[in-house]
Formats: C-alpha cells, structure tokens, sequence
C-alpha cells in the first residue's frame, strides 16, 4: 500500500511539472540569485515574485545583501584583474569579478481560462468559448542577474513570444556614489521606473501592482505613442535612502514617441516607513537563515510625473501625473492601496483633454507561510474635457496564490467587472473587457473568468 502511495505521488509530481513547464505568469523571482547566496527564493520572497521586507531592502540596495554582500556569497566567482590594479588605476583596468556560473534562470508563461458565462464581454472577445487552452505556451523569459563588483551590479529581463523579442528590462546600477552606502544610485538601461518604495510586482495575483494605464490607447492611439505610468522604458535615474527610512528616486525617461526626440519624460518618487525592518535591511537586519518574522509598519509615498508623446500624425499629448500608495502591515495582513490623478491635454489627436482617476487596492492574508488568500479592487474613471459622458470601470479579484515548492507557485482567481460607458477603443488599456454599447450604456456586474496560473522558476 505504501509503495502504492508513493508511486502515486510521483505521478502526480511528475504531471504537476509537465503543467507547469506550460502554464505560468510572468515572474522576476531570480534563481540565480538563489545560487550566488546559497539560500532559499523564501529568503527574499513570500509567493514570488512578491518580495518580503528583507527582499525589498536587497531591491533597494542595488541588487545586494545589506551590510555584508560580500560576506554572503556562496558561489565562487572569477577575477578580472588583481586588486593591486585599484592602486595604478588609470594606468590599469579597474578590476572586476565574473560569477563561477553563469547567472541565468528561465521562466515560461502562461494560463488556462474559463469563463462560466459565455454571454459575459470577456467571453465573447474569446468568440464564446468556455475553456480556453491558447495561451498554454505564450512566452519564456530569460533572466540574468548578478553583480561586477562590490558596488556595481545588473539585471536583465528578456521575453520570447510569438511576435518576437522583447526587451524588458537590461540595466546596470551603480551603487553608493558617495561613498555612503545608499545615499546616491545611479540606473541606467531600460526598465520600469522606480515611482514605488516597492517592488513594480508586489502582487499575488498581478503582473504589476499598480497596473500600467495606456490613457491614449484607450482612445486609439498607437501603444508606441502610449505612455503609460510605470511601463519600461528607456531612463537614467537616480536614486537613495536616509537614514534607512526615508526612500527616494528621480529619472529622465526617452517616452513613448512614434519618432525619435529629445527626452522630455520626468518622474519623481519619495516614501518613508515606520516600524518593521528598515529599507536597507541594516542596522540589526535579519541573515539569510533568520527570516524577517510580520509585525506592524506603515508605508507612505507620493510619485509624480510629466510626459509629452508624439504620434505618427505630430500630434503631441502631454501628461501631468499624481499619486500617492499606503502599505499597511498587521502580522498576518497585509494592506497596499494606492491612487493616482492623470490629465491628458491631447488623447485623440484631434485634441480632446481628459482627466482620469485611478485607485487599486490588494489585501492579503497569510493563512501558511505557503498560502496567502487575497481580494484585488481596481477601479478607472476617466472624465473627458469636451462634456462628454463621464466613464468608468471597476475590476474586482478575489483569488489565491500558494507556493507548491518554493520555485513553484499556483495561482487561481476570478474577476467580476462593471463598466459605464467605453472609450473608443475599449477598456483593453486598463485591463478590463467590459464593453458598454454607447457611452451611456452600463455592464453590470459580470463574472468575466476564472484563471489558473502556475509559475516555476529554475
């Protein structure tokens, strides 16, 4: 019986690997950094990619363990030139490290979707069907990361899909400038702006957790001349922390223009956390094998942003930004909200202004260290300046995300939506599939689909 038993179990590992080697969602949990360590994804993550205090403080401090990178390196590395080099330096080349391995890791993307109403907008942009296995395979990521030396690291995100190839993220980041550890950063490359004093994918259940809005794709412009907060892009940006509480960022980013021009995108970015693990992770931080244990803390921070982006047509839409997000932390819960005011001057090209206000909202719960139910509010209104009617749109997902292993996760959620109205193009920018028959018209509250989504990492 016994043997039975484990025979049994080993199907079932056996299919459950299979599954997942199709169906994931994207993810930047680093086995790579897994190795360089010699620890644990737990380490720094809850359910990946969502990162725990500690994860957080290594994110903002370059890429690195806080106080004591060097000391924690686990994998051998390889020298670039003897260190007596720094002493000639520049009748030398400032010497560097390679990582033993090669710092690389593989993730696969993708879903199965059901919708139980087949009358829902959701089902009928997938032509009515109420199973869909299409997007098993939709692309694999290739990430690297891992560091030059003690200050300099990098990281990169490259995604494989049918349409090709697509830079996600490649940058490099210098840290400590000043000497000082944390006071001064400089990035470089191309990834998603730092307007958070958290990870852009601290969800349980989303790809970002302030969802990036394309207003003006909305309204039928081409996504290359769509900017939308918080996409990557192409940016240098700087950034720090005070006295381990206080967390800042400003960058110039290239936009999102159908032609080459000069950079004319801004973003600011500041925060400050009471109680809990400090940013940096130092000053008593937690080692490796002595995770971070939930007590109470409180994260504030404000972000905003200027852009101006060109159409084919030469039509130019210049954005003012302004939000603000709250993490609250009570032991086992978890609170992140966070809202954000936008006006467009120039949507359509042929003019039309708009304000949109958007507010997201996650709390999660954590049941097991392995197990973290959670419910996700997202809610857009867009307000056009012509007089035209007002219009909205309100996303709520219930869901749960569990950590088979800890480099295998499952999530599984719903998604109940209502709209007023729908701007030209839809409400694909924002993430929803509602689809009002006139401005005027309303979607009451549907259950759009019910998703599956695995996710490994190696």
């Amino acid at each position: 019986m016994r043997a039975s038993r484990v025979h049994l179990s080993r199907v079932l590992a056996m299919a459950c690997m299979i599954a997942l080697g199709l169906l994931s969602q994207p993810a930047l949990a680093i086995p790579a950094f897994a190795r360089k360590y010699g620890t644990s994804c737990e380490t720094c993550h809850t359910v990946f990619p969502r990162l725990n205090p500690f994860g957080e403080a290594f994110r903002r401090d370059g890429l690195r363990f806080p106080e004591a990178d060097d000391e924690m390196v686990k994998q051998r590395v390889l020298s670039m030139g003897s260190q007596a080099y720094k002493r000639v330096f520049p009748k030398a080349v400032w010497p560097s490290t390679l990582p033993g391995q090669v710092p690389l890791a593989l993730a696969v993307h993708g879903e199965i979707r059901a919708h139980p109403d087949t009358g829902s907008s959701a089902a009928r942009a997938d032509d009515g069907a109420a199973l869909i296995i299409n997007d098993l395979v939709d692309s694999v990521s290739l990430l690297a990361a891992g560091s030059f030396d003690a200050h300099n690291t990098f990281y990169a995100d490259i995604d494989l899909d049918q349409q090709g190839v697509v830079v996600d993220s490649a940058t490099v980041h210098f840290n400590d400038l000043l000497g000082t550890a944390h006071t001064l950063n400089l990035i470089i490359g191309q990834a998603a702006p730092t307007t958070s004093s958290f990870g852009t994918h601290s969800s349980y259940i989303d790809d970002r957790a302030t969802p990036s809005l394309a207003v003006t794709a909305l309204y039928g412009r081409a996504p290359d001349a769509a900017w939308a907060l918080g996409a990557p892009d192409k940016l240098i940006e700087l950034n720090g922390l005070v006295a381990g509480r206080f967390d800042w960022s400003m960058g110039l980013e290239q936009g999102k223009n159908a032609r080459l021009r000069t950079p004319q995108d801004v973003y600011a970015h500041m925060g400050v956390r009471l109680g809990g693990l400090r940013m940096d992770g130092e000053a008593g931080a937690v080692t490796p094998d002595d995770k971070p244990r939930p007590g109470a803390a409180i994260t504030l921070a404000v972000n905003g942003a200027r852009s101006s982006s060109q159409a084919t047509d030469g039509s130019i839409d210049t954005a003012l930004s302004l939000g603000g997000s709250v993490r609250a932390e009570l032991q086992a819960l978890v609170l992140d909200a966070s809202v954000r005011g936008e006006t467009h001057d120039d949507v359509d090209g042929a003019g039309l202004g708009v304000s949109v206000l958007s507010q997201v909202d996650e709390l999660s719960v954590r049941v097991f260290p392995w197990l973290f139910p959670v419910v996700r509010t997202q809610w857009t209104m867009i307000h056009p300046d012509d007089g035209s009617a007002t219009l909205s749109d309100l996303r709520l997902s219930p869901g749960v995300a569990a950590l088979a292993r800890a480099n295998l996760k499952f999530v599984l959620l719903a998604t109940v939506e209502r709209s007023r109205g729908a701007p030209p193009a839809g409400w694909g920018a924002a993430m929803g599939t509602a689809s009002p028959t006139s401005p005027s018209a309303v979607v009451s509250p549907e259950l759009e689909s019910v998703r599956l989504r695995m996710t490994y990492a190696y």
